[in-house]
């Protein structure tokens, strides 16, 4: 159990059916709800949650760095458009930070995990992969769209 306040305790624990007891706003996303989004209107409490997992307390333990200032979740140097095209989260499991693209929810290594900027970002949503899949819930959608009207 986790405490914010005196007035507020909240409990992030994962339950036997993988579903987050998550009164503090912290938005599951992906295709099987495994990764906790970051937003800024969620930031307080997602840092709390995540300053706790397995993933931070190691890598807090291996660097003299502090991982927290070094993933910079609200970071206002983030200014390329390529950010736009990507949530930013962590696995619900182990805390592990990584951003999810938007079009075909394949997630990638947080590029502020290895100091890197957006070319990752970039190759991904210009790779046949992301493409393929966007094409492919398009049609999807316009099948299933003229199945129920035609």
């Amino acid at each position: 159990m986790a405490t914010l306040s005196s007035e507020a305790s909240f409990d992030f624990s994962v339950q036997s059916d993988d579903t987050a007891v998550n009164e503090v706003g912290l938005l599951r996303i992906g295709p099987r709800n495994n990764f906790f989004q970051w937003s800024r209107e969620c930031h307080q409490s997602f840092l709390y949650w995540w300053r706790e997992t397995t993933w931070v307390v190691q890598q807090n333990d291996m660097s003299f760095l502090d991982i927290t200032k070094q993933i910079g979740w609200d970071s206002s140097y983030r200014v390329s458009e390529t950010w736009k095209k990507f949530h930013q989260a962590a696995s619900c499991t182990t805390g592990e930070p990584v951003v999810m693209c938007q079009r075909c929810y394949t997630t990638l290594v947080h590029p502020k995990v290895k100091n890197t900027g957006t070319s990752a970002l970039g190759k991904h949503l210009s790779s046949a992969q992301c493409r393929r899949e966007l094409r492919d819930s398009s049609q999807s959608s316009i099948s299933s769209f003229l199945q129920v009207y035609f």
